[in-house]
């Protein structure tokens, strides 16, 4: 989190939650949410060097619970949303390019999917779906097996 907070110290970032009307168990790994939501953010604070807002929303959608991450950034073209979660794939000089890549991996590992709005100049929207019930099969999820979290 340090790498984080000197990304936000001296930066006008506004921050906005929308949580869902309605409270689940949903079945998850919390590191691995944690380190979603870690990546999103750092990808955020990239694209926002003067600042800007970062919302956060979410909400049930059936049997699934939506994720929407949004910022105000510099947002990415039509031809670069196309890779965006191809590994290794970096507009940034010191990125490595597995940021968005490790996103989608722990999206699929839960059994979700995920997509990205952006328009340059606008921002980008990550919209992630995840089903309540955890993953089906073996879902991939390591280093144990997911954990009953409500989340609101």
């Amino acid at each position: 989190a340090d790498d984080l907070e000197r990304k936000i110290v001296g930066r006008p970032v506004e921050f906005q939650y929308t949580p869902s009307t309605e409270s689940h168990t949903a079945q998850f790994d919390p590191l691995q949410i944690r380190r979603m939501f870690y990546n999103l953010l750092d990808n955020s604070l990239d694209a926002m060097p003067e600042g800007g807002t970062i919302s956060l929303g979410t909400r049930v959608l059936g049997d699934e619970i939506e994720i929407r991450f949004s910022d105000t950034g510099s947002g990415i073209s039509a031809d670069r949303l196309k890779t965006v979660f191809d590994p290794f794939e970096t507009s940034k000089p010191t990125g490595s390019g597995l940021g968005l890549y490790i996103v989608r991996e722990i999206v699929l590992a839960h059994g979700g999917h995920v997509e990205i709005e952006s328009q340059v100049d606008q921002g980008t929207t990550v919209l992630i779906r995840i089903p309540l019930s955890g993953p089906a099969g073996d879902g991939r999820l390591e280093p144990g097996e997911p954990e009953a979290r409500e989340y609101v």
